[in-house]
């Protein structure tokens, strides 16, 4: 995996800037083991609670719109900090629309210390919370993901409906009680940002892309197996549904597991650009119109390059240094796909809520 996911400048360079400086003490505010005596402990961060200017209205937050995000990094780098300034220039675009947001990012653990299942229990477990968190009302809910996030995300979604049996620490697996399985799927729906669908899979487009994409194939290998560790790698290759979303054993029911909406990005220079088209036609076919599966391909751009955008310290810097002025439109070329993900957001919001 390309180094870039672990060098990234601090946060507190955003979060002591011109832009966000004066609602600092508003923003990325951690939430740690908020279940007690919880066998899945998580902690992660509240980036933004219905406002960036304005003082949190509400605890629990009652946003028009709330995202659970899940961020990339193949599983074994980056953090909710990488993404900070990704998701407030996300929450700017939907606040100016007039609507509230709170995004909450999952902080999961890392590979290789920490290996499948522990990433999805501890996004279950956040998930879980969430909802309650907001009384059980799924409507505002949106899941979220990048890379390896998205495939957690796929995962998540899985999980919902089949738990997954193994218990980390317990080869034999504990059986988990599914005869009253309520929907619990987000319901304004899911984006994935350049998808990881497949740990093993090697597309045409890993040879094609392997100059153009800020991934490197080898790397991205030796970061499935961090991930799965060693009880988790055989049999090879992977087949369980809730790792593998492009030839899983048994097959998925993804009438079943997907929301009503589904947005999904790719970029025709990434490696993994073949393997996202196949799973957007496949699900165009297999749902029968349960699901809807939309989104945006870029020409000559990378993996998650909405993103990737971001990392750019001189563009940053000129950003982070401009006043925030909610009230005024604020075009910045190089965030326009930020910007398209809001508005598909908030395009479906109204197409849920009606306006």
């Amino acid at each position: 995996m390309h180094s870039i996911w672990s060098v990234y400048p601090p946060r507190v360079k955003i979060l002591n800037s011109s832009r966000y400086g004066p609602y600092r003490h508003r923003l990325f505010n951690e939430v740690k083991d908020p279940i007690p005596n919880s066998k899945n402990p998580f902690r992660g961060r509240w980036i933004v609670r219905d406002s960036i200017t304005e003082p949190i209205s509400s605890n629990p937050p009652n946003s028009d719109i709330v995202i659970f995000y899940l961020h990339g990094g193949g599983y074994f780098s980056s953090s909710t900090s990488s993404y900070l300034l990704f998701l407030l220039r996300l929450s700017e675009t939907i606040l100016r629309s007039g609507k509230t947001v709170s995004i909450f990012a999952l902080e999961y653990d890392l590979a290789p210390e920490h290996t499948f299942p522990t990433q999805l229990r501890q996004a279950r477990a956040a998930y879980d919370w969430l909802l309650d968190e907001l009384g059980g009302n799924r409507r505002q809910l949106l899941v979220m993901g990048d890379s390896a996030g998205a495939h957690l995300a796929l995962s998540l979604l899985v999980d919902l409906q089949e738990p997954h049996n193994a218990v980390e620490g317990d080869p034999a697996g504990t059986a988990i009680d599914t005869t009253e399985k309520s929907d619990l799927k987000p319901g304004l729906g899911l984006v994935l940002l350049s998808p990881w669908l497949s740990l093993h899979h090697q597309p045409e487009s890993f040879t094609r892309n392997a100059m153009t994409d800020i991934l490197a194939p080898p790397a991205l290998h030796r970061s499935a197996l961090q991930f799965l560790g060693p009880r988790h790698r055989t049999p090879w290759p992977p087949r369980s549904p809730h790792l593998e979303f492009l030839a899983p054993d048994p097959a998925i029911d993804w009438n079943t597991v997907l929301p009503d909406w589904v947005w999904v990005s790719a970029g025709k220079h990434e490696i993994l650009y073949d393997d996202i088209i196949r799973w957007i036609v496949d699900r165009g076919t297999d749902c029968h119109g349960a699901s809807r599966i939309d989104g945006q391909v870029d020409k000559d751009e990378p993996h998650v390059y909405a993103w990737f955008k971001t990392t750019d310290v001189r563009l940053r810097k000129s950003f982070v240094d401009q006043r925030l002025e909610l009230d005024r439109e604020d075009k910045v070329p190089e965030y326009e796909p930020i910007d398209r993900i809001a508005e598909a957001i908030l395009k479906r919001y109204a197409k849920v809520v009606g306006a």
